[in-house]
């Protein structure tokens, strides 16, 4: 067989693949909704014994009103700060040396905390 043949072949191959249906993914969860309004989306999967927290609160920039902006910003800064449970910086404290992977992602005007 040659060079030009193989080719072909592969090309094929790829291009069967490609054209090949996916199947529609589908990922199972259960949605509640807690008496201060919280929603909780739970999805369990016992494949790693490990698990996984995503906190996203329904704030922003977009949600401010002209001429009453930056309260977001503000309010995330304040979010880890002392309170009446928590002393200054409690929640970091209380997350390292736990081998708790603790990260904020951002992206498009919002971010979160995994």
């Amino acid at each position: 067989m040659g060079i030009r043949a193989f080719l072909w072949i592969v090309c094929i191959y790829f291009l069967a693949i490609a054209c090949k249906e996916e199947k529609e993914f589908s990922l199972p969860y259960e949605k509640y909704v807690l008496e201060n309004g919280l929603e909780v989306v739970l999805h369990e999967d016992k494949s790693d014994p490990i698990v996984s927290v995503a906190i996203q609160y329904h704030v922003g920039s977009a949600k401010e009103k002209p001429g009453k902006t930056g309260f977001a910003h503000f309010f995330e800064h304040m979010l880890f700060q002392r309170s009446e449970h928590l002393g200054r910086n409690a929640f970091f404290r209380k997350n390292s040396g736990t081998g708790r992977n603790i990260q904020w992602k951002y992206c498009y005007g919002w971010n979160q905390l995994l």
